[in-house]
């Protein structure tokens, strides 16, 4: 196994412990080998939001949409931030972009229905 594998080990591991600061450690210590992997970027992403630092976590996600531009999980995070925010119109404009994207993904467009739903319930 090579040690950039190790990283990304460790990382899931601290995850699972709920070890927030070590799992982004070990992210961050894993993108430095490998700075063009989509998915630890969005994991990272994934990392940043739960602990609130959510303009570190779009950035996160930006990076996972550099490597992979089409990269569900980015664009899923990206909303989810945006909506937190207060901006679920524009968190739907990021989906919508999303489902373009990937325009024969049900998933894609199952997210933009739950948050144009969201918005409408919220009214």
């Amino acid at each position: 196994m090579e040690p950039a594998d190790k990283l990304i080990g460790e990382a899931e591991e601290c995850v699972r412990a709920g070890d927030l600061k070590g799992a982004v450690a070990a992210y961050r210590s894993y993108l430095d080998e490998r700075p063009n992997d989509a998915d630890a970027h969005a994991c990272l992403g994934d990392l940043y939001a739960r602990d609130g630092l959510e303009d570190d976590a779009v950035l996160s996600y930006e990076n996972a949409l550099t490597y992979e531009p089409e990269h569900f999980r980015a664009y899923v995070g990206i909303a989810n931030v945006l909506t937190r925010k207060g901006w679920p119109h524009a968190a739907i404009v990021v989906l919508e972009a999303m489902e373009r994207m990937r325009p024969n993904d049900p998933a894609a467009h199952d997210e933009v229905v739950r948050a144009r739903a969201a918005i409408r319930s919220a009214d």
